[in-house]
């Protein structure tokens, strides 16, 4: 993809996926068929209502031209979140 998406870094992988699609022209049923997936899961995905599987991300990944952290950036984040509030500080 030749589009300037770095003002995409920092969203949800919902909102990036959608936006993804909705740049590229397509809707939910063409974006669907180019990844041999059902228009209910994309839907899905940009609902948030389900997570694309580490294989179908990696074909949006490939589809779009991205790296895979673009995709997962805030999930990431998120989890390094909660794993240090859980930390304890070594006394």
């Amino acid at each position: 993809m030749s589009r300037d998406v770095e003002g995409l870094r920092g969203y949800s992988l919902t909102f990036k996926l959608q936006k993804l699609r909705v740049l590229e022209g397509l809707n939910q049923k063409e974006f669907a068929k180019k990844l041999g997936a059902s228009q209910t899961s994309v839907s899905g995905w940009e609902l948030g209502s389900c997570q694309p599987s580490a294989m179908t991300l990696e074909k949006i990944r490939q589809f779009y031209g991205l790296p895979f952290d673009f995709f997962i950036e805030n999930e990431i984040k998120s989890l390094k979140g909660r794993r240090k509030s859980r930390e304890k500080p070594c006394s």
